[in-house]
């Protein structure tokens, strides 16, 4: 149950928030570029192309993350977000970031919290405090904040911070998001940042098993690592990512595809469908800031893998697509 309730979870949180040679992506600066407001399909899709361009971890480089606190561990988090530890790896008493790279986002909108501008970027701010009683608040053992900067192209740099009780948490993410913009102007490609993991999925087109399929997809409805379409009248989301492999196993093995296996797993109507493309790129940097998924005592979160991760409804049309998607990486 556990695992079938983070599948969705994480089918969710994709949906909220298509394979390409680095050397044909155009960089990602370009202040006018990004302070454009896409009006057509082409543009949508090349605004998606750029942010996949980006090297997360390049935006806080370590230097810049030494200014805050002594850099314990900084390194790949999940596909096109960055995590590091500063100070302390014991609970409660260092601090724990973790920025992404997001889109399209739209305009931003905080019913709590607060909302800033740098320039024509959009910054919400939402700290653990503004979304609990008064005596609730008391009783924390270490303060959060979340954060996102939305630039008018639509793209943005989503941030969480953790500190220990005494450090406010929201100027600390204010001053690491205006790092990262100055940092985006630089222009950082992938493979920029030392402690960036490249794998067959970096910079990788979620969408580009569609021609294979012989259909398409509404830009519209695409995000950076996702992509959404109708295929034998059952609607997919094929999703790039680097999954636990507590959740990429979960269910049984469906069927393989060369020497590799695609997990089948179900809730309700839906079907999961999981398959790994390369070796683990390692656990976790720290513990996650927010409440756990996973079920108590196993072995959740454990190695992340690179991984193809379909969701639907109709097992013949996902069987397919993961047969076509995984022939994308020999």
């Amino acid at each position: 149950m556990y695992r079938r309730l983070a599948l969705i979870a994480t089918v969710l949180m994709t949906a909220l928030a298509c394979q390409n040679d680095n050397s044909a992506v155009p960089p990602p600066g370009g202040g006018e570029f990004w302070s454009t407001v896409p009006q057509t399909d082409e543009q949508r899709m090349e605004v998606l192309r750029r942010v996949r361009a980006v090297d997360t971890c390049a935006l806080l480089p370590r230097s810049e993350l030494a200014e805050i606190g002594t850099v314990i561990t900084v390194g790949t988090d999940r596909l096109n977000s960055c995590a590091a530890e500063l100070d302390s790896s014991e609970p409660h008493r260092g601090k724990a970031i973790r920025w992404a790279l997001i889109g399209p986002v739209a305009e931003l909108r905080n019913e709590r919290g607060s909302i800033e501008y740098l320039g024509d970027v959009a910054i919400s701010l939402l700290s653990d405090t503004d979304t609990m009683r008064q005596e609730l608040a008391a009783t924390l053992v270490e303060r959060s904040c979340s954060a996102v900067a939305r630039m008018p192209a639509t793209a943005a740099i989503s941030l969480s911070v953790r500190t220990p009780l005494g450090v406010e948490p929201c100027p600390l993410a204010k001053s690491l998001l205006t790092t990262a913009l100055t940092e985006w102007k630089r222009q950082p490609r992938q493979g920029d940042s030392n402690d960036t993991v490249s794998t067959a999925l970096t910079d990788a087109d979620p969408c580009a098993v569609l021609p294979r399929l012989g259909i398409t997809a509404k830009p519209t409805e695409q995000q950076i690592a996702s992509c959404v379409f109708t295929h034998h009248g059952d609607e997919i989301r094929l999703t790039y990512d680097y999954t636990h492999e507590y959740l990429v196993t979960a269910g049984g093995v469906a069927f393989s595809v060369g020497d590799r296996p695609v997990y089948r797993d179900a809730a309700e109507e839906l079907r999961f469908y999981n398959a790994a493309i390369g070796p683990p790129i390692g656990p976790p940097i720290g513990p996650p800031i927010g409440p756990p998924i996973g079920p108590p005592n196993s072995d959740f979160p454990g190695p992340r893998l690179p991984t193809i991760s379909l969701t639907g409804t109709n097992d013949t049309a996902l069987e397919e697509v993961m047969r076509q998607a995984l022939s994308l990486f020999p």
